[in-house]
């Protein structure tokens, strides 16, 4: 009688554990299928992204070769650098892409006002950065890894500035406590971003503007992956027109 009692207390506890066992599964194979199609999209758009500047190295090569006068050579000349530098940046934004989910040693304490710091010096220069205002409270002691947060904290001040659209742009980082992780936030006075885009503008090769201005589309790409690999998630709210405002959370110390 007793092993009988004992084996049908045993009966719901294995049910669970392989209940359990095929959720996990299940949950595992649905992440390889999205991590597949995605990476088949990535690789789609890279091999696109590519092509474009490839063929016009290959033009302006040939009518350089072709011979011409002086100043058509120099446009030719032009055209090809041009070309050069998008697939560096290409290659530059691809090689930090390839990084942002791997596992990282360097979750340790971390001071944001640090990170903000060497963000701001690391900055692509732009032109329109010279009218920048860029400003912060202090910001608070995190766990995270410091190089991954400089590049997120750069992308999106990067971005607040090139998309500012205006001769002043504005741009105020701040954060505040949330129970168990810290919300930092980068705000500017820019155009904004259309609700309807708030989700995809952190996908790969997601441009929140045309060719106009530099850049491949994958800085908020890599903010997301690198933020989810802290423990972290990353946001934007904004109406269009007012302004925009990003988020992201990183733990707080123990």
């Amino acid at each position: 009688m007793a092993q009988a009692s004992q084996e049908s207390r045993a009966e719901p506890d294995l049910r669970s554990a392989l209940e359990a066992e095929i959720t996990l599964r299940m949950d595992l194979e649905n992440r390889l299928r999205g991590a597949d199609a995605e990476f088949q999209e990535f690789i789609f758009r890279v091999s696109h992204d590519l092509h474009e500047p490839l063929r016009a190295i290959d033009s302006f090569s040939e009518l350089i070769a072709r011979g011409g006068g002086d100043a058509s050579a120099d446009v030719f000349r032009r055209h090809l650098r041009e070309a050069i530098g998008k697939i560096h940046r290409l290659l530059d934004g691809i090689t930090e892409f390839a990084g942002a989910e791997s596992a990282s040693p360097y979750l340790v304490r971390t001071e944001m006002n640090d990170v903000f710091r060497q963000a701001v010096q690391s900055a692509r220069p732009l032109p329109e950065n010279r009218n920048a205002v860029v400003t912060r409270d202090e910001l608070p002691v995190v766990i995270g890894d410091f190089d991954k947060l400089v590049r997120v904290v750069g992308h999106l001040l990067d971005n607040a500035v090139k998309y500012a659209g205006r001769p002043d742009p504005q741009v105020h980082v701040s954060s505040r406590a949330a129970g168990a992780e810290w919300i930092v936030s980068v705000k500017d006075n820019g155009p904004g971003i259309d609700p309807a885009r708030h989700e995809s503008i952190f996908g790969v090769f997601q441009r929140l503007h045309g060719k106009e201005y530099p850049g491949v589309g994958l800085g908020l790409a890599y903010s997301k992956k690198a933020i989810a690999c802290q423990g972290g998630r990353i946001w934007v709210e904004s109406n269009g027109g007012n302004g925009s405002t990003f988020y992201f959370t990183i733990p707080t110390p123990d």
